[in-house]
């Protein structure tokens, strides 16, 4: 199934399915912006950043994931509903921070398939689908020298003349003629690692 279809085992198990240049699948966790940098681009004399243009969106925001399983079988109890959300104080899109005093309130996902059959595999549904969308309010597209050890999913450290900043590789162009690829990426507006509060309820399968 599609990334977006309920019946999708990928998104089930909460991972990342794609494919290599070969042909052969891979399965792996969704990257994540506080993973382990795999590569640093340099900017100024001597390094391969050509080019970087940031820009940040607020509608991509969402804080909240509560997922559930719920059988074609009726007489099958549902798992959960679980519930995950950013609880951390120092977070740009912590959940307890009201619009009023300039956060998002909850801005949830709600998500149910019927192939889960405990409530770990629900939780690390929605722990996946919520963490590529906490904080991801800019994006950078980027040209740099060709590499081809960098692909998308890699964490990695752009150094820009306004400082370090830590971005996911989204997708990846190459002109050879050039000798040089176009980058887009995605990060956030800040510095802080970003936690998650789990809650759940219902019943699990025995």
């Amino acid at each position: 199934g599609s990334n977006s279809s309920e019946t999708s085992v990928a998104r089930m198990l909460g991972a990342q399915v794609s494919t290599d240049a070969r042909g052969v699948w891979h399965v792996a966790p969704p990257p994540v912006l506080d993973g382990t940098a795999a590569w640093t681009i340099e900017a100024g004399k001597g390094g391969a950043l050509l080019s970087a243009v940031s820009s940040e969106d607020r509608s991509t925001i969402r804080n909240a994931v509560v997922a559930r399983g719920e059988s074609t079988d009726k007489s099958v109890p549902v798992l959960g509903p679980v519930t995950v959300a950013d609880h951390n104080s120092w977070s740009p899109t912590n959940v307890d921070t009201p619009v009023s005093k300039g956060g998002f309130g909850t801005v949830p996902i709600f998500y149910t398939s019927s192939l889960f059959t405990d409530v770990s595999q629900v939780e690390a549904a929605a722990k996946a689908m919520l963490q590529p969308r906490l904080g991801v309010k800019r994006t950078m597209d980027l040209t740099t020298l060709f590499d081809p050890a960098k692909r998308a999913g890699d964490v990695g450290v752009v150094q820009t003349t306004d400082g370090p900043v830590t971005v996911v590789l989204e997708s990846v162009s190459c002109d050879l003629v050039a000798a040089s690829m176009t980058c887009q990426t995605r990060g956030t507006t800040g510095t802080e690692l970003i936690t998650t509060e789990t809650t759940t309820t219902g019943e699990t399968i025995a």
